[in-house]
């Protein structure tokens, strides 16, 4: 009896792709479900994080890397808010450990808007937010001591007057030496 060959390459192959399509199945139906109670919730959602996206994966110190934020407003009343920058390493999210940076800003939401902030920040001691074409430095800034080239978390987190977390969204890039 032969255990290799054309046909039992071919075999091989085929249940591998099976595997695979079983995998992605399971996390498409998993992703569905999740989606489908998003829709459900009976959470009221009136002030949130429309978007936060980076200009590249990678973030290099000492050059403004921009970041671009939406906070929307649903309400009928403009909302004071803050918007914070909250930087962990991926592999030690820890405080203070692996903590890089904090800052925050504290804006008004406008009533049945979207407000576009671009968020300036050169990874070491400088960090603006940019609304309506006016950049103002941090209300809040600190910076640890952890400082290596690996992958962080940036988290855009969106609080209420009373420091509460209304939404929080995050993405991830590579700091390069």
């Amino acid at each position: 009896m032969r255990s290799s060959g054309p046909g039992y390459g071919h075999l091989v192959w085929v249940i591998a792709k099976l595997r695979r399509a079983l995998s992605d199945l399971r996390r498409i139906a998993g992703g569905s479900i999740t989606f489908v109670e998003c829709l459900c919730t009976r959470d009221p959602v009136e002030v949130g994080l429309g978007q936060l996206s980076a200009g590249s994966t990678l973030a290099v110190r000492r050059q403004q890397n921009r970041y671009a934020v939406t906070i929307s407003n649903a309400r009928i009343d403009p909302v004071e808010v803050t918007l914070v920058i909250d930087i962990y390493a991926v592999d030690s999210p820890g405080h203070p450990v692996g903590h890089y940076a904090y800052f925050s800003k504290r804006l008004k939401a406008p009533s049945h808007a979207s407000t576009e902030v671009a968020v300036q920040y050169d990874w070491l001691t400088r960090a603006s937010f940019v609304v309506d074409e006016m950049a103002s430095a941090p209300d809040d800034f600190w910076r640890g001591t952890f400082d290596r080239s690996t992958r962080y978390s940036v988290n855009a987190v969106l609080l209420d007057p009373r420091r509460n977390r209304l939404d929080l969204v995050t993405l991830y890039q590579e700091l390069m030496p």
